[in-house]
């Protein structure tokens, strides 16, 4: 048995064409910037399969480039030289928070506005994984969203997977999928803080 994050699958449907498509029906002339990060197979995994759908949904991909670095400085420095060459650029994803936060620091500081629930044509950026600095700064407006993969659901769906072995040892367990959470600033207001979500065996978010 295998307990997946749902943001670390590829699929038809999924995480990464829902997002596109959450771009497209507010901002159908997008221009994407992609920041992925070290070389390490599920980050690019993950970049790879955003940069694909945001392409295949229409989306305008300007560039793509990789935080090596994996910090919020030296995303924040990639960023400043990607609105120089790219002025038009009005949507950043990137692969984790920590990433985004530093892009949103540049935009900020370039006298740019971060596209939130004032409704601005400002630039839109996205992180992943609902990092506590990430759903701060979503209340401030200073993120357009990110990926909550739920990992107290992660907890919980592996404690679901020992039950179902031990009730049923001579069965093929199916694989669990814990679903994921796109936060903005839309729902940004519901967010449960992840310790206070208390989850039993029946209750895991499972995608079906």
């Amino acid at each position: 048995m295998t307990v997946w994050w749902e943001i670390s699958l590829c699929q038809q449907g999924g995480t990464y064409e829902r997002q596109v498509a959450w771009i497209k029906e507010r901002r159908p002339e997008a221009r994407v910037v992609v920041m992925g990060g070290p070389p390490v197979p599920s980050i690019q995994q993950n970049t790879a399969c955003f940069e694909a759908a945001a392409r295949a949904g229409g989306l305008d991909v300007v560039a793509r480039v990789d935080n090596t670095k994996d910090s919020t400085a030296s995303a924040a420095t990639m960023a400043a030289d990607l609105l120089v060459r790219h002025p038009d650029a009005n949507v950043f994803w990137a692969y984790n928070d920590a990433s985004a936060l530093g892009i949103s620091a540049s935009a900020l500081a370039s006298g740019k506005t971060i596209y939130a629930a004032d409704g601005s044509d400002g630039v839109m950026v996205f992180g992943m994984n609902g990092d506590d600095e990430a759903i701060a700064a979503l209340r401030e407006g200073r993120l357009t969203g990110s990926w909550d993969p739920d990992v107290y659901g992660m907890a919980a769906a592996i404690i679901l997977g020992f039950k179902q072995l031990l009730d049923n040892p001579s069965t093929q367990p199916d694989d669990l999928i814990v679903a994921s959470q796109f936060l903005t600033y839309e729902n940004i207001g519901d967010y449960v803080p992840t310790l206070e979500r208390g989850y039993t065996v029946d209750t895991v978010p499972l995608i079906k």
